[in-house]
């Protein structure tokens, strides 16, 4: 059975993903009158398309209170910045496996595109309300 190296490469990391305390903190801070036990729908990278979440939420009852989008410094500081230290490591544990070593240049490739294109996409939070 083969590896999964994305686990490998980001083992011992802080962040799998972009995002930092500073955001989360601020997600939550616009989360107001909340009952007793309140239940999170969901934090963090989902596979389903932003729209289709964005109407589920809205046809499950839910209104937005607001939304904002991570910073640069978000996917720049905590996420990609010790990656590539890391990837050197990796490189050299895994020097023989042609896939470990394809998914260390895929995750360079992908910092210097993010770099070259940082305001062309990103995450946003959104911050939904369940309505009584």
């Amino acid at each position: 059975m083969a590896e999964n190296y994305i686990f490998k490469l980001f083992e011992g990391l802080n962040r799998q993903g972009p995002g930092n305390d500073g955001c989360t903190k601020k997600a939550f801070s616009y989360l107001k009158n909340l009952p007793e036990n309140p239940k999170i729908l969901d934090i963090g990278c989902d596979v389903v398309p932003e729209k289709e979440r964005i109407n589920d939420a809205y046809d499950a009852g839910y209104s937005l209170v607001t939304s904002f989008r991570l910073p640069v410094s978000a996917w720049t500081d905590e996420y990609y910045a010790p990656v590539p230290k890391r990837v050197k490591a990796f490189r050299n544990e895994y020097k023989d496996n042609p896939d470990a070593q394809n998914l260390a240049d895929a995750i360079l490739e992908e910092i210097s595109f993010y770099n070259g294109h940082f305001s062309e996409y990103g995450y946003t939070f959104y911050i939904f309300h369940k309505e009584e």
